[in-house]
């Protein structure tokens, strides 16, 4: 271990590894003096033998540390000790949002809450010229009154065109919510902003949009898939259907300009279909199988919802794609087949599509049009298969008798 429990960084001693990630060690730590808790992050240790990379660390530190919001978790201090560069932040008691997450404890409400103020703290950074390029739960952290934090700034860009990032495994921003261009090696402001994007999908509907078996799957599908709507219930995919294609355009300049125009879209959406009043928000597994006590199988018509469907109040909410579900309270009623956008502009109109069991609608609604032009052939191909079968069979049957 870099930095060992008892080991003194600065005015620091570290007590406690309390986090560990692809950027490095978060330990409590006290100061030695005022005895004040404090958050210490360790980076890579390896990472100083690179001629330029403490300049690139002291510089976006000191950015860091000219960032004063009331939503921003600040930098108290920074610096390199004994190969070892460090970062001193306020110590949060209750963890961060990724962790809530997991335990179920976040309601819809609580979730929104978050991220508004997080856009706000987004927004001021990106006044001063700042872009995060890490933003995700793990990096938002939640106090003892309920107030959100994101943390990390500088880090990332600290990090980038490190030598020793692929031969250490370290990688500069998270797949999941990694803006297209920010795939192709550039992070603007709106980038931040595609995260943010990210992190309202997965507020209503339990999961990030894109997963995959590898870093270079997740990012091609970021780059090249549309916005996956068929995760959301048909009145949900109504109201939020044209915010979350704007928000996750892979052409950044067609993203809202600003963390509070998104997030006042969001909220005024919530208020209007009443989702805001729902329980909590499901975890988000990344890369592995369907969440524990969901049903994945075969969707079946009707409106009722199958076993394993879990509906509100009983620990939170994450539909299966193509899964028929019962409104929430307050929430429109529309057409059993559910909407879909028309002509794939953002935000453009969203139109009734043909009612569940009908070719064309139900399970396929949420699917591009190439995609559905697919299933129908291959559908159609099976059907034929199986009536030549059939024809064989009957055929034999007559020829033996």
């Amino acid at each position: 271990m870099s930095a060992p429990e008892g080991r003194i960084l600065g005015a620091y001693r570290l007590e406690e590894r309390i986090g560990k990630g692809g950027m490095g060690e978060v330990y409590r730590a006290q100061h030695l003096r005022l005895g004040r808790e404090a958050a210490v992050k360790v980076l890579p240790a390896n990472l100083v033998t690179e001629a330029d990379f403490l300049k690139r660390f002291e510089r976006e530190a000191s950015s860091a540390a000219s960032l004063t919001h009331p939503h921003i978790l600040q930098v108290y201090d920074y610096g390199e000790q004994d190969g070892v560069p460090y970062l001193v932040m306020p110590y949060i008691k209750n963890g961060t949002l990724k962790d809530r997450l997991a335990q179920g404890t976040v309601t819809l409400a609580q979730m929104a809450r978050y991220l508004t103020e997080v856009a706000d703290a987004l927004d001021f950074a990106h006044r001063k010229g700042i872009v995060h390029r890490d933003v995700k739960p793990a990096n938002i952290l939640i106090d003892e009154h309920d107030r959100a934090y994101l943390g990390d700034f500088g880090i990332a860009k600290a990090l980038e065109g490190s030598d020793n990032l692929t031969q250490t495994g370290l990688g500069v921003g998270t797949p999941e919510y990694m803006a297209p261009e920010q795939a192709q090696g550039r992070a603007e402001p709106r980038s931040d902003l595609y995260a943010l994007g990210v992190m309202v999908y997965q507020m209503l509907t339990g999961r990030v949009p894109y997963t995959g078996n590898s870093t270079v799957e997740v990012l091609m599908k970021h780059l090249q898939e549309p916005v996956p709507l068929a995760t959301l219930r048909p009145a949900t995919a109504q109201a939020f259907g044209p915010i979350l294609q704007r928000a996750l355009s892979k052409d950044p300049n067609e993203r809202y300009g600003s963390g509070r125009e998104l997030m006042a879209a969001v909220n005024e959406a919530l208020a209007r279909t009443g989702l805001a009043e729902s329980g909590p928000v499901a975890a988000t597994i990344v890369g592995h199988s369907p969440l524990p006590g969901i049903n994945s199988g075969t969707p079946q018509p009707g409106g009722t919802p199958q076993p394993g469907d879990l509906s509100p109040g009983t620990g939170g909410y994450a539909p299966q794609p193509g899964y028929p579900t019962v409104p929430r309270p307050g929430e429109p009623t529309v057409p059993a087949g559910g909407y879909t956008p028309q002509g794939g502009t953002p935000g453009g109109s969203f139109a009734p599509v043909a009612d569940a069991g009908t070719v064309g609608g139900g399970l396929l609604a949420g699917m591009d049009p190439n995609t559905r032009r697919i299933a129908l052939i291959v559908a159609i191909a099976v059907a034929s298969v199986v009536l030549i079968c059939c024809c064989l069979l009957l055929f034999g049957s007559a020829l033996g008798n």
